[in-house]
């Protein structure tokens, strides 16, 4: 990537627009690429920039202003600059050719952000961008080969990802048939099926399909439905700061992780094998500041009854009642008690674990191929 974007400072003009899957390739890049910034290269300057979600907007807005006379900006982007925004100066796109996109992580049940390839149209999505305001270069760091067996489009979100919150969120409008409403893309049934069955067992929808008042205080949220169950249950135990841990450990965790006990020790410091390491990987310390925060504050409210009740099943290895599909005792609270204890320690341990450039004018890019897999070099 690097050498890739030092060949466009070299041969090609006005400002690069890098695309990168995520916040994380983006630190590593920039931080392969520092050493250009406020370096001379033919036509300016060499000016770093970032473009991505978690900026605020006053700093997002400073990245799509026109740039200074004299200076040339290496934008490193997430897909948000694909079609959201027009980031004006840009001539050249480099593309990585990978994205992330939302899928539910087995182990937590969550939706999780999982890495994969871009789409063909994706790609030319992005090719196009740095052709919008007149003629530019775009280089694919993957073969021309490798781009015909990539998929034709992306697959909407509303066909293959989780729709419990979509579900919990009609029922709290009054909707309780999705197939009432007109979508561009119609959620699956047996999707809408299995959301109200975790809805049933969270408790947010009765037996016999009525939105409770567990369910109303949870659409209130906005948390994914898993999440809001353990806040509310929170706040009705007053185990705020235990819901903390527990909420900022299954936020931040992923299957390819370390395992969940683990990372309960890590949170409290008490791992001698993770002394002098960082002390928060994955942003985890960072997420239990702001769930206790949240929890603390108004945002949840507090329910009578927040457990499902007569529908417990026993789980009769531990001895405590376990939401059916769900995989946190009765109280969600107590699936933290139980991760940090030597008997979840236990089960933890018995699980299975490029061709040439041809430029052209009329906004449409010309495209440069590459054979190396994408990634910072």
């Amino acid at each position: 990537m690097a050498t890739v974007v030092r060949e466009a400072l070299r041969d090609d003009t006005g400002d690069v627009l890098v695309f990168l899957p995520g916040r994380g390739e983006i630190r590593r890049t920039r931080t392969i690429l520092d050493p250009l910034e406020a370096t001379a290269v033919p036509g300016g300057v060499v000016e770093l920039a970032e473009l991505h979600g978690s900026l605020s907007p006053d700093e997002q807005l400073h990245v799509v202003r026109s740039p200074e006379p004299g200076r040339r900006r290496v934008i490193l982007s997430t897909s948000l600059a694909e079609t959201s925004i027009t980031v004006p100066g840009v001539r050249v796109v480099v593309d990585a050719g990978r994205r992330r996109t939302q899928r539910v992580d087995p182990d937590t049940g969550l939706p999780a952000l999982r890495t994969g390839p871009v789409s063909r149209a994706g790609a030319d999505q992005r090719r196009g961008r740095a052709g919008r305001l007149g003629p530019g270069v775009a280089y694919r760091l993957w073969s021309e080969n490798d781009d015909r067996h990539r998929p034709a489009d992306e697959t909407p979100e509303m066909l293959d990802g989780d729709l419990t919150a979509l579900v919990l969120q009609l029922h709290a409008w009054g909707v309780d048939d999705p197939g009432e409403l007109g979508w561009l893309d119609v959620p699956p049934p047996i999707a809408v099926r299995s959301a109200k069955k975790l809805l049933t067992e969270l408790g947010a929808l009765a037996p016999d399909g009525r939105l409770t008042a567990l369910g109303r205080a949870m659409a209130g949220i906005g948390f994914h439905p898993r999440l809001a169950a353990i806040a509310v249950e929170a706040r009705r135990s007053g185990l705020v700061e235990l819901a903390a841990d527990a909420l900022a450990v299954i936020e931040t965790s992923r299957s390819d992780s370390i395992d969940l006990a683990e990372r309960v020790r890590t949170l409290g410091g008490t791992d001698a094998r993770l002394r002098g390491q960082e002390r928060d990987p994955g942003g985890l310390s960072h997420a239990r500041r702001l769930w206790r925060r949240t929890l603390e504050g108004s945002e949840v409210p507090e329910v009578e009854q927040a457990r499902p009740g007569p529908d417990e099943a026993r789980d009769t290895t531990t001895d405590s009642r376990v939401w059916p599909g769900c995989c946190w005792p009765a109280s969600p609270i107590g699936w933290l008690a139980g991760a940090s204890s030597e008997r979840s320690d236990a089960a933890q341990r018995g699980r299975g674990p490029g061709g040439g450039r041809c430029p052209t004018a009329g906004g449409v890019p010309a495209l440069r191929w590459g054979r190396g897999s994408p990634g910072p070099r």
